[in-house]
């Protein structure tokens, strides 16, 4: 019988998902459940009742912060003042792809892109997910670029393909984990990131 702590997770969809799956293998801890997954606005609409669940048992949340406001403490104080003991809140600054633009060296290998071009400080970025399709067009790999940019007149933000192969980056696609992306490399670059994995480390003191 697996001995390993259990916690009940909020996102705002499928890659953010994913995220919170490599981090229970970095971190050695299970998933109860993972909800939400319906986007940003379902996701603040039911904070408060995940806020009162995490009174008697652990949670881990996660959102974009996007360009609602200027930054991380300001978004907390607006959607979430006052969360439980168990809750670990974590605002991305400003969006998931900048957690994942943050390891250059997994990005420019998984997607055959020049690592010149990957930014340096991700969390400056306006609108990272359209500076991750707009790397893409610099992949040398033509399925990289047929699936995951968005095809002329689609009216798409994204390709077809864009979360199966960010997906598969992060390191799990279905029950297979597979390592590409490194998150404790990627917090060098992205300060919300290292404080996210900080509150995993103190709450499992790895």
């Amino acid at each position: 019988m697996s001995t390993r702590p259990l916690i009940w997770g909020a996102v705002e969809g499928l890659l953010d998902e994913a995220v919170l799956y490599r981090f229970a293998l970095e971190f050695n801890f299970g998933l109860e459940a993972v909800y939400a997954r319906g986007g940003k606005p379902s996701l603040l609409k039911s904070l408060r009742g995940f806020n009162q669940a995490a009174i008697h048992s652990s949670w881990i949340v996660m959102i974009d912060l996007d360009r609602d406001f200027e930054c991380a403490p300001m978004a907390s104080a607006v959607w979430l003042p006052k969360p439980s003991d168990g809750m670990m809140f974590n605002i991305v600054v400003r969006g998931l792809e900048s957690w994942l633009m943050a390891d250059r060296e997994a990005l420019s290998d998984f997607f055959s892109i020049p690592k010149k071009l990957i930014p340096l400080a991700p969390e400056l970025e306006d609108r990272p997910k359209l500076v991750m399709v707009n790397l893409m067009r610099k992949s040398s790999r033509s399925d990289i670029r047929r699936e995951m940019i968005p095809h002329e007149g689609s009216g798409r933000e994204v390709g077809r393909g864009y979360t199966s192969f960010l997906q598969e980056y992060i390191g799990k696609v279905g029950n297979r984990n597979v390592a590409y992306w490194n998150p404790h490399r990627a917090a060098k670059a992205s300060e919300s990131l290292s404080r996210c994995l900080d509150r995993l480390q103190r709450q499992f003191n790895t």
